[in-house]
């Protein structure tokens, strides 16, 4: 049996290309990257390292690749075979397809810049939805987040409050205006950081894999980042009954 997965990266080939080996499949991954593709159909084998405690080196074998960019996947003529050929994830970025077609007995779907419109409210939404569920699953990162500009809020207005002289206007109408631009300012400081985690952790590189509007991971990191920054300073108004 054959399988496919469309996307030579680190995880296709360290994760979901092992995970086919071992289920006896053979291999096929789809990339737009030449010099990978190339690289990939230059060796006959791949050693993947597992770490920690007890971790094996695994050989896998039994693969091969082709440039998704210049050549089509057609089941019809035995790319993949019929019936039995499986796809597993999409790791191209949806404005690197091109005219990437699947073939299955003469009926053509195709995906990529002349197949289905990218759903940019859906995907923009699915990542929205995804940073704000980070806080109930970690919910450490909002009582942070909350917690600190109240702190701020006690100890500039009752502690230091009293040893500034504004005049006339009291100091706490000076006070405000600065917690809620620090708040918005540590809230992108944690944008920053957030995107920076998803880098790291290679979860970005999942997204580009993703056939999605590509500007989806930026504006929905933000916009769940306003939101948070929006439901802070309620929270501070409210506590300071200026609400």
């Amino acid at each position: 049996m054959k399988a496919v997965h469309f996307g030579a990266g680190n995880i296709g080939r360290g994760f979901v290309g092992l995970l086919l080996h071992e289920g006896g499949y053979e291999l096929v991954f789809s990339d737009v990257a030449a010099p990978l593709v190339d690289a990939i159909n230059g060796v006959s084998e791949y050693t993947v390292h597992e770490v920690g405690e007890g971790g094996r080196d695994t050989v896998v074998t039994g693969f091969r690749a082709i440039n998704s960019a210049t050549q089509d996947i057609d089941i019809s003529n035995n790319t993949i075979d019929p019936g039995t050929g499986i796809g597993i994830g999409m790791d191209l970025d949806a404005d690197q397809t091109g005219n990437l077609k699947f073939n299955v007995q003469n009926n053509t779907k195709v995906y990529g810049r002349n197949g289905p419109a990218i759903n940019v409210f859906g995907d923009t939404s699915a990542v929205i939805k995804r940073n704000l569920l980070q806080y109930l699953r970690v919910p450490q990162l909002l009582v942070f987040s909350t917690i600190q500009p109240i702190i701020f809020v006690l100890m500039f207005r009752f502690v230091f409050g009293g040893s500034i002289d504004t005049g006339r206007i009291p100091y706490v109408d000076f006070l405000m205006p600065g917690i809620f631009l620090q708040v918005v300012v540590f809230g992108s400081l944690a944008t920053a950081i957030g995107l920076a985690t998803d880098l790291k952790s290679g979860l970005m590189e999942r997204f580009h894999a993703l056939p999605m509007w590509t500007p989806a991971v930026l504006v929905g990191r933000t916009v769940a980042d306003l939101l948070r920054n929006v439901f802070v300073v309620l929270l501070i108004l409210l506590f300071t009954g200026r609400l």
